[in-house]
């Protein structure tokens, strides 16, 4: 085996076998992003809004705005896995994309490592968090979320949303005061 070959450390070897083991049963698996890849574009896409369909459906942002620029949206979806105790966002720190949880779930806290954090929120499947940063490339995350356990994700980037909804744009009454204020 390649990681004893190199000399990894067993408890690391143990979790890299873990991780591609649960990629494996996931429904992020090799052989079903190749699927999508070998359908016709309109079949792949009408797979992606079932999948993504409870995804979305909360998600302030999406409100308002026509099927076809959701259509868009949907196609910047870039699918992430986390591993349990990975930061994914850190309080603070510049934000960067919107996550969609599929499956797992996460935890949410404020003045993480400081002695004093809070434990302000859990997210779980079909949660996401984020969507401040859809409004303002210099938006600081306002809490750090962290994998309790493998979850599959959906990250739709700053740049591809602003760049998607230039080309279609809405009417009033959707934006930054609709999202919630945590995450």
């Amino acid at each position: 085996d390649y990681l004893a070959y190199k000399r990894v450390p067993p408890e690391l070897r143990k979790r890299v076998l873990a991780f591609y083991s649960y990629l494996y049963s996931s429904a992020l698996s090799i052989e079903n992003a190749q699927l999508l890849r070998d359908l016709p574009p309109n079949l792949a896409m009408s797979i992606t809004i079932a999948i993504n369909r409870r995804l979305i459906a909360h998600c302030p942002i999406f409100r308002g705005r026509s099927h076809s620029c959701i259509m868009h949206l949907l196609q910047c979806l870039q699918p992430l896995v986390f591993v349990p105790n990975q930061v994914i966002a850190r309080e603070g720190e510049k934000g960067g994309a919107l996550y969609f949880l599929n499956r797992g779930a996460c935890k949410v806290y404020q003045g993480y490592g400081t002695g004093d954090e809070r434990h302000v929120n859990t997210i779980v499947d079909h949660g996401f968090f984020g969507e401040k940063s859809m409004y303002s490339a210099f938006s600081r995350v306002n809490a750090t979320v962290i994998a309790v356990t493998y979850c599959d994700a959906m990250a739709l980037l700053h740049e591809d949303f602003t760049q998607v909804i230039a080309l279609y744009p809405v009417g009033t009454g959707t934006g930054l005061a609709c999202c919630r204020q945590v995450a």
